[in-house]
């Protein structure tokens, strides 16, 4: 399945694999917004895998974000299918508890 990211009221799930080879179209995707928003709220809670790669670029972009002073909310802590590389990469800190 090919990466799809879908806005629905305010909040943008991303949906499908999330690895090496897509992570720049949610990246791209992340950064734009934040060239017009000071809270951006991202669902992975639809993410069927992750690589420790795009977790990493995860991790990248909460950073990026908290330096620019904009929330960055990453929800998906609920998803099953995720935690394992998120907790192998050391990401899983990203994540907020707040489920949507």
């Amino acid at each position: 399945m090919a990466l799809q990211i879908q806005e629905n009221y305010g909040i943008h799930s991303v949906i499908g694999h999330l690895g090496s080879q897509n992570i720049s179209h949610l990246r791209n995707h992340i950064q734009k917004l934040m060239t017009v928003k000071d809270s951006i709220m991202i669902s992975i809670e639809n993410v069927t895998s992750i690589d420790t790669s795009a977790a990493k670029s995860l991790e990248v972009l909460y950073k990026e974000a908290a330096s620019k002073n904009i929330v960055l909310s990453i929800f998906g802590k609920q998803n099953q299918k995720i935690q394992s590389s998120m907790m192998q990469s050391k990401t899983h800190y990203i994540l907020s508890s707040d489920r949507v």
